[in-house]
């Protein structure tokens, strides 16, 4: 058939190229975040060390998590990750405060079930009783 380009016969018009590079560039983001989310997956497993609550903040040897990749609240967040017994330490700052005293209570076993013999839990909370005024 004349006159109407390659799509007559059964080729690629210019719409169907523009579908094709955007469902390339889309498979292609997808792979990108897979590769990713197994990344932050297998730095996590590495982590010996694991701030809780702390996303905005790198420490050198730490891992820094916020509570989208480790809820204190689910074991299953957790056990995503690591064997009971084989973290050396959490650190929360700035998150049990949060919790009521029953989710504090999850959120200690929950460490605890993960921290290694000798391992550490630090928590640090304001101090209610006796404010900072140059901290408030």
């Amino acid at each position: 058939m004349r006159g109407r380009g390659a799509e007559a016969d059964g080729g690629w018009g210019s719409s169907d190229a523009m579908g094709l590079r955007e469902y390339i560039g889309t498979k292609r983001l997808e792979l990108r975040r897979r590769r990713e989310e197994r990344e932050r997956i297998r730095r996590f497993r590495r982590a010996d060390r694991v701030i809780l609550g702390g996303s905005p903040v790198d420490h050198p040897g730490w891992l820094t998590t916020g509570i989208s990749s480790l809820n204190v609240l689910r074991q299953g967040d957790f056990a995503r990750y690591w064997r009971e017994g084989t973290r050396r330490a959490f650190l929360a700052e700035h998150v049990w405060e949060h919790l009521d005293a029953d989710e504090a209570a999850v959120a200690n076993r929950n460490c605890y079930r993960f921290l290694r013999p000798g391992g550490r839990l630090r928590i640090a909370v304001p101090d209610g009783l006796h404010p900072d005024a140059g901290y408030i």
